[in-house]
């Protein structure tokens, strides 16, 4: 979120993108992906809203 926060969108997804596939029992299971990257983006969306 930091990286956002400072405008660097490109490293923020990056980042963001590296904590889900650690978090990611299995990174095969697109359903489960998707569903850890809609809480990311909500997450985001509630962080950015803060600010």
């Amino acid at each position: 979120m930091a990286a956002f926060k400072d405008g660097e969108d490109r490293g923020g997804v990056m980042k963001t993108t590296m904590v889900v596939e650690l978090l990611l029992p299995d990174i095969s299971d697109r359903r489960l992906l998707d569903r850890y990257l809609e809480a990311a983006v909500i997450i985001f969306e509630e962080y950015e809203s803060q600010n």
